[in-house]
């Protein structure tokens, strides 16, 4: 079991991503082209926004808000875990995004065909080919 991107049609891409041991499941939003937003689907059910600022064409600023119901906004040691929930995903993703953006910069780099797992990221490119091309 692993995430996936349902098959849509328009300004926005779903991942589904369903639980495994120790964790619960969750769904992203992406709408194209800067919202993206995770909700979990759990007893406690919570969500991260991701705000993008200041992009350039070689980077941007990236804001995680944690979002919670009140009642568990008020409790410090939840808002702590949720927190660190979210830094140990984006501290095993950067490296892997960092190298990503290496390769691009690359003068041996060509581009290729997107692998067929990659169905959120060719749905959003072909947003991007329907307002610039």
């Amino acid at each position: 079991f692993g995430t996936y991107a349902t098959d849509d049609a328009g300004e926005f891409s779903i991942l589904e991503n369903p639980p495994v041991e120790g964790a619960d499941s969750f769904v992203v939003a992406c709408i194209f082209p800067l919202t993206l937003i995770a909700v979990t689907e759990s007893e406690t059910p919570w969500a991260v926004w991701y705000q993008f600022d200041r992009i350039r064409h070689d980077g941007f600023l990236l804001r995680i808000h944690v979002l919670l119901t009140p009642e568990l906004a008020a409790q410090p040691e939840l808002v702590a875990r949720y927190s660190e929930q979210i830094r140990f995903i984006h501290r095993e993703d950067i490296p892997v995004c960092d190298g990503v953006q290496r390769g691009y910069r690359s003068p041996l780099y060509v581009s290729g065909p997107l692998s067929h797992l990659e169905g959120a990221l060719w749905h959003f490119h072909r947003y991007l080919q329907r307002c610039f091309v």
